[in-house]
This record gives C-alpha cells, structure tokens and sequence, in this order.
C-alpha cells in the first residue's frame, strides 16, 4: 500500500476508515476510545434512547437504556468508576422496576424534572429503584463520585405502597460497596405513602 492511500485512508471521515485505523494506547481504536470518552465528558439524556418525556408514554425502556449506556462507559480511573451522568430533562413516566448500578451511574435533573411512577405499573417486590453495585467507594460521598440522585422530582398517586429505592448489598465490606451508601442532594417524593 502507497502512502497516498493511507493518508487518503487516515483522513478520510468514512466510518470503516479515519480514527477507524488507528490504535490508541488503551487497545481500542481511536474512534472507539472516543465514543467512551465523549459519553463520560458529556452526559446521557433517556431521549437519546427512545423516550418522550410526555408522561402519557412509558418511558420505562429509555431511561433504562440510558441508565445501562452511561454504566457500560464509565471508565475506571485511580481504582474507581468514574460515574456518568443521566441527565433529566423532562417528566418520565415508567411503569417498571429500573435498576441502577450505583458504582457507575448519576442520576441529575433540571429543576422540576423528573420520574413519574405510574401506581398500575409492575414493580418487582414493589421497588421503583434496585441500586447495585460493587465498585470500590463509588457511592460513599459527594466529594469522591457525587450524588446517586440530584435535584430530581419523584411523583406517585394512589393506594400502591412501593419502596422508592432498593439497595442490594453486592459486597462483604459496607464500605467497599457501590450500592451500600448513597449520597442524594435536593431531591423531592410526592405521592409516597
């Protein structure tokens, strides 16, 4: 191959070509490393994958998606995950259990945004939120990985009794667990017997 079609190759904005080619130092492509890069600088919005934020469609599958997008990106950094933010933008509705891996993930909202719990949803056990994790003191404090939920607005009506949040202890040690201590900052439940 002559080296005016690898510059050609290298510069070309061809998907299967350009960063496509070349190697970074962390054994993925350079467009693959900044796809993960991207995702942890920015943030993930559950309109990114498919949800509406009209509160009359079941946004459950989107806010999941998200949820589930911004834990496989996060990348480990000096022994911790470095979460990935959810961004909130909208009311969601959601009619089933979401599960959050508390060592990877952050949930924040614009203000009076937030998660519709539709009370004639499908609840495993009757929990809106299972939080798990194992990520070593990802979820101890503000100050080393940041809120598990910010300034988000939780709504609900009815007679259902359900439990908001769910932790599952994936862990021996308390501390050495992702899902064990949460940190929440301005956060509001309404609806909630």
């Amino acid at each position: 191959t002559s080296d005016a079609v690898i510059r050609s190759g290298l510069a070309s904005s061809d998907p299967l070509l350009g960063d496509s080619l070349v190697m970074h130092h962390t054994g993925k492509t350079v467009a693959e490393y900044l796809d993960l890069y991207l995702a942890t600088v920015f943030f993930i919005t559950p309109e990114q994958n498919g949800a509406k934020g009209n509160i009359v469609q079941d946004d459950t599958d989107g806010l999941q998606d998200a949820i589930d997008k911004a834990a496989a990106t996060s990348l480990m950094s000096g022994g911790i995950y470095t979460p990935v933010v959810v961004q909130l933008n909208k009311p969601y509705r959601i009619t089933r259990t979401i599960t959050i891996d508390g060592s990877r993930v952050r949930i924040s909202s614009l203000s009076g945004c937030g998660i519709y719990v539709d009370p004639d949803g499908t609840y495993t056990d009757n929990k809106v939120f299972i939080i798990t994790g194992n990520g070593p003191n990802a979820a101890v404090g503000a100050s080393k990985a940041g809120c598990l939920f910010d300034g988000v607005l939780f709504l609900t009506s009815g007679d259902k009794t359900l439990d908001l949040f769910h932790a599952v202890r994936d862990s021996s040690a308390s501390n050495n667990n992702g899902a064990c201590l949460h940190n929440v900052n301005s956060i509001s439940a309404r609806g909630f017997r």
